[in-house]
């Protein structure tokens, strides 16, 4: 295995920082994200890298310079057709039942179906959609996700969270939503699951802003008449400089409105500032809009606090809707989610469950990780390992706070 390419380069969270110096085992807390940061302080925890956080973490081997060199002409020239091929406008009416699955949207602190069930998704996150279709011999999206609703085999997803690592996306977005994320949303729409567009920026967030605002210009029109996707708007905003909540919804409350002038109604899932994990101002000054949710992100490496009882995330979840959209662990050497299920896998569930989180799992493949599958698609198993670990509460749960079908 290419160690660019393997467990330590695979892990979406906290990627620049388990490459930084002396990160050590406490990453930040999260309690006071709100007023500290907000009062003007970075330095929270964990030094991370420079600004853009993208030269060195290479998830997926993705960033290569033929890729950066193409990024500008190619994203310029594509964004154009992309654009005259799908509709500019979103409608006013509610979406149709997309094969028989029922929108959601949010109410107080929940995601409800149009009868006003409460629903809980629970699923798996991929590795970028376009590596898994071209770079894992035997496998596709489409067979992946066949996998991971094999009810045979005691697998019971009911939402994905597809993952497009721009870097890839930037070669050729004309190519890669046709040949990667309208088939994978398809798929998943065929077999019945929510499917969750991620666009999966690991930086700073003003040297990615333009960039961000062209990909959800394209792609928003493009699925908001299936009611059975949402949209995750930036995967994991680091802005190590100054984490406040106030600068990152200034800087992010222009592409929710962006979604949603095109989207009226598909939810669309915020992160927060440091990686997702400071996300405390969504409970006291939540971004503008309808049908909004929050997410966070939770490794064994970040300061057990900030999911505790009294900690940032249990105060958002009292409050407004919240997504676990990665999770993962996997005892080896990796500190950043080095655990195993009764250290940190049993806990998380505890409480996850004890607050009716929706949740993905991080994540479902065999080279990006902590992985769930070896390198012939078997799942891992034993104490040490996610893949079993998330299979069997994805089982225990299948019948749990579903929607009305």
């Amino acid at each position: 295995m290419d160690a660019t390419r393997g467990s330590i380069f695979g892990c979406s969270c906290l990627l620049a920082l388990a490459l930084s110096s002396g990160c050590g085992g406490k990453v930040t807390d999260g309690l006071a994200d709100t007023a500290s940061a907000d009062a003007g302080g970075a330095g929270s925890g964990g030094s991370g890298t420079s600004a853009g956080g993208s030269g060195s973490h290479g998830v997926g081997g993705a960033a290569s310079t033929a890729i950066t060199n193409a990024v500008t002409t190619n994203a310029a020239i594509t964004n154009a057709a992309i654009t005259s091929s799908v509709s500019t406008t979103g409608s006013t009416s509610p979406p149709d039942w997309t094969n028989g699955i029922p929108p959601l949207h949010t109410e107080g602190r929940h995601f409800k179906d149009p009868f006003g069930n409460v629903v809980v998704l629970r699923g798996v996150a991929t590795a970028d959609l376009k590596e898994v279709d071209t770079e894992r011999p035997g496998m596709s999206v489409e067979k992946l996700l066949e996998l991971l609703t094999d009810e045979e085999v005691g697998f019971y997803s009911r939402v994905v969270r597809f993952t497009v690592f721009p870097e890839r996306w930037l070669v050729d977005p004309e190519l890669y939503l046709t040949e990667h994320l309208r088939p994978a949303v398809d798929a998943a729409t065929r077999l019945g699951l929510y499917a969750i567009v991620d666009w999966h920026e690991i930086s700073d967030v003003d040297p990615v802003h333009a960039r961000t605002t062209q990909f959800w210009g394209t792609v928003a029109p493009v699925f908001a008449r299936h009611s059975n996707v949402l949209y995750e708007v930036f995967n994991e905003p680091m802005n190590q400089d100054d984490p406040s909540w106030q600068r990152w919804k200034g800087q992010a409350q222009p592409w929710v409105d962006l979604i949603r002038q095109h989207a009226p109604n598909n939810i669309i899932l915020i992160g927060g500032p440091f990686w997702s994990q400071q996300i405390g101002g969504a409970a006291t000054d939540p971004f503008l809009g309808d049908n909004l949710a929050y997410v966070g992100h939770i490794y064994p490496i970040i300061d057990a606090n900030t999911w505790s009882e009294e900690g940032v995330m249990a105060q958002v979840a009292a409050v407004r809707p919240l997504m676990i959209t990665e999770w993962g662990f996997r005892n080896d050497t990796e500190a950043i989610w080095d655990a195993t299920q009764a250290s940190f896998g049993e806990p998380l569930r505890a409480f996850i469950e004890d607050h009716g989180l929706s949740w993905t799992a991080w994540c479902a493949d065999n080279l990006w990780g902590p992985m769930m599958f070896d390198e012939n698609w078997a799942l891992l198993t034993g104490s040490g390992e996610m893949g079993d670990f998330a299979r069997r509460w994805l089982a225990d749960s299948k019948d749990l706070d579903q929607p009305q079908r």
